[in-house]
Formats: C-alpha cells, sequence, structure tokens
C-alpha cells in the first residue's frame, strides 16, 4: 500500500469531509477489481466483498467493503 499511497496519495478527495472510506482504499479496490476484469462500480463493490479478507491485510477498512454508490460517488467526483 505504501508504494499505491505514494502514486494516488496527490489525488485530492473531493468529497465531504464526513466520508467513512479512506480515498486510497477506494482507489486500490477499484484498481485491483479492474485488472481482474471488473466493468462497473458493482463489480468493484463486489469484488470487494469476496476478497474483503485479503483486501483488510493491505488497506484501512474502518466500516468494510465501500458499496457500489460510494465507488460511483467517488468516480463521478473525479
Amino acid at each position: 500500500m505504501k508504494g499505491f499511497a505514494s502514486l494516488f496519495g496527490s489525488v485530492p478527495d473531493p468529497r465531504a469531509a464526513n466520508v467513512r472510506h479512506p480515498l486510497n482504499s477506494i482507489l486500490f479496490i477499484a484498481l485491483a477489481a479492474v485488472l481482474c476484469g471488473a466493468e462497473t462500480c458493482q463489480d468493484m463493490a463486489d469484488f470487494g466483498v469476496s476478497k474483503r479478507k485479503l483486501l483488510k491485510e493491505i488497506i484501512p477498512l474502518p466500516y468494510g467493503v465501500p458499496s457500489h454508490d460510494v465507488f460511483s460517488n467517488v468516480f463521478r467526483h473525479l
């Protein structure tokens, strides 16, 4: 995650200050999911749920895996 954070850490978070999921965690799941064939925000959320145990060892998931709405919201604002 350190290398990923250094690459994507400068991406400004366009969301409100009261968000639950760290932006780097969302971007990491999205990238991993797309590399594994995901095409939609629902695919990204499903990937995150299916790989939750592994992802929790790599990235902070204080509120679990983000929903498809979270992925959609982030990419809409980016």
